[in-house]
């Protein structure tokens, strides 16, 4: 009984290791070629997942002085 309740919390602890990781992008390279009347084309194809973040809130305000920097200027210009 004993092996199965450590097994048990083995389990669990490797599902909180995996859960801490970053999400990393997934990159897959193929290499292919096609006849095209009478002539070979080679071509290579990249498919995956790319992981998206979100943008934190510190980002989105440097944007928005920026553009508010940016307009003032130009109005003043104006």
């Amino acid at each position: 009984m004993t092996d199965k309740k450590e097994e048990s919390r083995e389990i669990e602890n490797k599902g909180k290791e995996n859960s801490k990781k970053e999400p990393v992008d997934i990159i897959v390279e193929s290499h292919h070629s096609v006849s095209i009347g009478g002539t070979k084309v080679d071509y290579t194809v990249n498919t995956g997942i790319i992981i998206l973040k979100e943008e934190n809130s510190d980002r989105d305000k440097e944007a928005e002085d920026a553009r508010k920097k940016l307009e003032s200027q130009t109005s003043v210009g104006a």
